[in-house]
């Protein structure tokens, strides 16, 4: 058989999509929406709790350091 057209391209269309069901939007319930809400102001308090911490570690990694002072005995 000889390749043809197919004489109507959106009825060609229409029968390919005719056993394709639709995703259902997805709608996050209540509790779900708290629990983001929760998680994230989680998050910001651990970020102000440990910003301190991480701005002594930075400082301390961008001091010169003697890399003999490692091997010095501390009396």
């Amino acid at each position: 058989m000889t390749y043809r057209p197919y004489p109507n391209v959106d009825r060609a269309l229409r029968q390919l999509a005719r056993h394709v069901q639709p995703e259902p939007a997805y709608q996050p319930s209540e509790f779900e929406l708290r629990l983001a809400k929760q998680a994230t102001s989680a998050l910001d308090a651990a970020g102000r709790a440990l910003a301190p911490l991480v701005q002594r570690l930075v400082e301390g990694l961008r001091q010169p350091t003697d890399p003999r002072s490692a091997f010095t005995p501390v009396s």
